[in-house]
């Protein structure tokens, strides 16, 4: 998955160091964040990341690693033999290694994930592919088989037109990105026969 500053599941430590993250490489969505630019982001997570400690507060990838050192300590309490998530594309590789130890035994196969990266809220660069390939370093013999992402197809909340103009964009970028974009074009639920 697409590294970041904060939050990557590198349980060790929650900042990443600067010259990691100068370092990352932009090809095969490393990090979509400039080079020329990487040094300003890294400030400014500074200055979060010290004004969050200084207020006593937290954000969601401070409660993931919380989350994380206290199953340490009682790693059976925290145990659930299923679990659904649903917006997926919004967490933080951290989070998600949170939602793996939760699961009885670290059952992968025990996890379904659900989301849409048409809605990713935080600019993650996520996407489905790299989740599977994460994954995989939990995977085992007992642990199944992981399943590539499903698709649907019938949208049930936007008009014809806006589908349409819609899928009209994703073909012009996918002229640009050629078949890396793994959005899908989509049937309004009026052109659906029953």
């Amino acid at each position: 998955m697409q590294e970041s500053i904060k939050g990557n599941a590198n349980t060790s430590k929650k900042l990443m160091d600067f010259k990691t993250y100068k370092d990352l490489k932009e090809e095969r969505g490393r990090c979509k964040t400039p080079e020329d630019m990487r040094k300003d982001y890294y400030e400014a997570t500074l200055i979060y990341q010290n004004y969050l400690e200084r207020e006593g507060l937290w954000d969601s990838i401070d409660l993931a690693y919380f989350c994380i050192s206290r199953m340490k300590e009682q790693p059976q309490k925290f145990r659930y033999d299923w679990i659904a998530c649903d917006e997926t594309q919004d967490l933080a590789p951290i989070e998600i290694e949170v939602l793996i130890r939760l699961s009885k035994d670290q059952r992968i196969d025990n996890i379904f994930f659900t989301g849409d990266i048409a809605q990713v809220i935080n600019p993650s660069g996520f996407n489905w592919a790299q989740l599977k390939a994460a994954l995989w370093h939990y995977h085992s013999a007992e642990s199944g088989h992981i399943k590539d992402a499903g698709h649907l197809q019938r949208n049930f909340r936007s008009s014809v037109e806006i589908v349409n103009l819609v899928n009209e964009v994703l073909e012009i970028r996918r002229g640009f990105l050629g078949d890396l974009s793994e959005r899908h074009r989509q049937i309004s639920y009026k052109n659906i026969i029953w």
